[in-house]
């Protein structure tokens, strides 16, 4: 469970550092 949320917030932050370039 603890393994997916981290997948998530990795998944969103790369998300954001994408659209900031």
């Amino acid at each position: 469970m603890c393994q997916t949320k981290t997948k998530k917030m990795k998944s969103i932050k790369k998300s954001s550092d994408l659209e900031r370039q």
